[in-house]
């Protein structure tokens, strides 16, 4: 019986680890998603939802370079001020928001890598606080280049689409298509290489793998993911500031990765959720609301060190094995009888 269970595992784990599986949850997260917003929810919810999705996105990119380069990087809001800037500035003169996107992702992935080839050269604290210096001098840009930034006063963007019904299905579809293919890149041959470098880069390096030129690329990749974020918060709010993404913004994507798991693409979605439901639930406490806020995400990580997917992945460990002592005594009992 031992062997059907490890049979049953094992056909569980394939189901997952199929392409087509994985592909099949982002027309799946459009259907749901779809209904659910036709249903004609609350703004209460519908701003959780929105925002939820949004903020999985720009967490994607935090997810990306810190579980997979080690890098925890304070500079990722100055990839989201790239991407919602150019946003902005390719909607104005193009008419087309989603070509707008496509040219935010490539404009914050350009950066990242103009960016991460000086930087990838240093370690730990030192990388940390380059990082920081990069998002304090875009926010100095930011502030005094008004002919292209607006100032201050920043600029006004405009919509993905004016019915939520319309929008919300695709940012809740594309934040499952990008956590998707993250999670194939996972899987491949690749993605497998990039964790071996992450998990003990001396050996990877010994296995001809160029660390310098992988960690680039991947905080590369990991800006324009959250440039498009970038794009998508400047398009929900309806205009873009230098303080939008300030050190704050930072510290919130920060927040999400821990909170949900920066190992896996998965952790983006569940910190997201978690982040955006007490951002909006603590709000109606007033002034004692920030205490009560930072005072819950404290509490999160200290009890969930691994996040909400180390957690999820326990339980589950947990059920299987104790499944399995079950029908392990089950066959020894009816053995002797």
């Amino acid at each position: 019986m031992n062997g059907l269970s490890r049979t049953d595992g094992a056909l569980m784990s394939s189901v997952w680890r199929s392409p087509w599986a994985l592909l099949l949850l982002v027309p799946l997260s459009y259907l749901v998603a779809r209904i659910f917003f036709a249903a004609g929810v609350g703004t209460f919810t519908m701003n959780i939802v929105l925002f939820a999705a949004i903020y999985a996105v720009l967490a994607l990119g935090q997810t990306f370079a810190m579980g997979f380069a080690g890098v925890v990087s304070f500079g990722h809001p100055s990839f989201a001020a790239c991407g919602a800037y150019t946003y902005v500035h390719v909607s104005d003169s193009t008419g087309s928001p989603w070509m707008a996107c496509v040219a935010a992702a490539a404009a914050a992935l350009v950066m990242g890598l103009l960016v991460a080839l000086p930087l990838m050269r240093l370690r730990g604290f030192n990388l940390g606080m380059a990082t920081l210096g990069v998002l304090l001098a875009t926010q100095t840009i930011l502030s005094e280049r008004e002919d292209i930034t607006g100032g201050r006063s920043g600029m006004a963007a405009p919509w993905l689409s004016d019915d939520p019904v319309v929008r919300g299905p695709i940012l809740v579809s594309l934040a499952a298509l990008l956590v998707v293919a993250l999670q194939l890149f996972v899987l491949s041959r690749r993605g497998r290489d990039v964790i071996a470098l992450r998990d003990d880069e001396a050996a990877a390096v010994s296995l001809g793998i160029d660390a310098y030129w992988v960690k680039s690329l991947i905080f590369a990749v990991s800006a324009g993911l959250t440039g498009l974020g970038g794009a998508l918060f400047a398009a929900e709010l309806g205009y873009v500031t230098p303080d939008t993404f300030a050190i704050s913004m930072a510290i919130n994507l920060l927040a999400i990765t821990v909170i949900g798991g920066f190992r896996s693409p998965w952790g983006a979605v569940l910190g997201a959720v978690v982040f955006v439901y007490l951002q909006n639930g603590t709000t109606q406490l007033g002034d004692v609301s920030p205490l009560v806020y930072g005072g819950l995400f404290v509490i999160i990580m200290v009890v969930l060190p691994s996040g909400l997917t180390g957690l999820l992945s326990s339980v589950v460990a947990a059920a299987a094995r104790r499944r399995g002592r079950s029908e392990t005594t089950r066959e020894v009992r009816h053995a002797r009888s």
